[in-house]
């Protein structure tokens, strides 16, 4: 047996250092604590970086631009910008990328998996960084204020968003078309219209869709969950966006349903309130719907009834109580 073999992976290192600092990997042990934070990391070289960080030390300067990197590291992956190297492909796609972490993230998207859940709701993210900035909308706070109008953001990049509706700018072109774009997702999107292009295939059924975020909707389908409740009701939905539509409809206080408008729901409030309203000029029957009113009108006998008031002579005689009709019928009535 190697005496520098890892038994967890059958990795083999030069030395028993090495293998000693590769177990870390597996027992996630962070012996190397930040005296000044109290992080604790993996490796010695990890945490000297990190203490850069503190000390705002950037000594790892690119040649072609004036950026400074804390490692040597962070300077190589910049560098790809300059070269336009992306040596990390998809095997799903034709997609590359110039770092490992953007095409494990990008992968996320073919299979839907969103492993960074919020604690304080049931939203899950394909990136950690995401989720932190999905947790301040739970904190209310929104430190980024636009200095042309009163909107604030939770994110930074929101408001680097919004500020281009300002100056109207949407530097984001399709090649295929006219239109431009305010962000560079929208035009990626916008060119799977052209494309017809729809890579995300569902593995429960043979629909696909141009977006994950289509798939990950779709997909519910298939489990039958409905994880979003309405508060008002005992109504559950499978997706927020129908929640909030149905909100926006009228609850009914004194049972589970709910109306489109407040004029329907006042009117679906009179059989609560078991008055009937709608009175019968025919006969003494009343309604707490106008409508139950109308189709009483229309049976045989106040459809008659009616048809004879309309052929009707008016001459009455209030001392003889009688009423002459144009067939030559006279009615005698109480």
């Amino acid at each position: 047996m190697n005496p520098c073999k890892c038994e967890q992976c059958d990795k083999i290192f030069s030395s028993q250092a090495s293998l000693g600092q590769h177990k870390r990997k597996h027992t996630n042990e962070k012996s190397c604590i930040c005296e000044q934070c109290g992080k604790s990391f993996l490796f010695p070289s990890l945490l000297t970086i990190h203490k850069n960080a503190h000390a705002a030390l950037k000594p790892y300067q690119c040649d072609q631009c004036s950026k400074s990197f804390s490692s040597v590291g962070n300077l190589n992956i910049h560098k790809r910008i300059h070269t336009g190297l992306k040596p990390y492909h998809c095997d799903q796609c034709d997609k590359s990328f110039s770092q490992m972490g953007n095409l494990v993230t990008h992968k996320r998207t073919h299979t839907g998996l969103k492993p960074y859940n919020c604690d304080e709701c049931n939203k899950s993210f394909r990136q950690i960084g995401n989720l932190r900035a999905h947790k301040t909308m739970h904190t209310g706070l929104k430190p980024y204020n636009c200095d042309q109008c009163d909107k604030s953001f939770s994110q930074n990049g929101n408001l680097v968003k919004h500020k281009r509706t300002h100056a109207s700018l949407k530097p984001y072109s399709c090649d295929q078309c006219d239109k431009s774009f305010c962000q560079m997702g929208n035009l990626v999107k916008h060119k799977r219209t052209h494309a017809k292009s729809k890579p995300y295939n569902c593995d429960q059924c043979p629909k696909s869709f141009g977006q994950s975020y289509y798939l990950v909707k779709h997909k519910k389908t298939h489990t039958g969950l409905k994880p979003y409740n309405c508060d008002q009701c005992d109504k559950s939905f499978s997706q927020r966006d129908y929640l909030i539509k149905h909100k926006r409809t009228y609850h009914c206080d004194q049972c589970n349903r709910s109306f489109s408008s407040a004029k329907n729901l006042s009117k679906h409030k009179v059989v609560h309130s078991y008055s009937k309203p709608n009175h019968c000029d025919l006969c003494n029957m009343s309604f707490t719907r106008l409508c139950s009113l109308i189709k009483h009108k229309r049976t045989d006998k106040h459809r008659l009834s009616n048809q004879r008031e309309k052929s009707m002579v008016i001459l009455r005689s209030a001392s003889t109580q009688t009423t002459l009709y144009k067939d030559g019928k006279v009615f005698i009535y109480d």
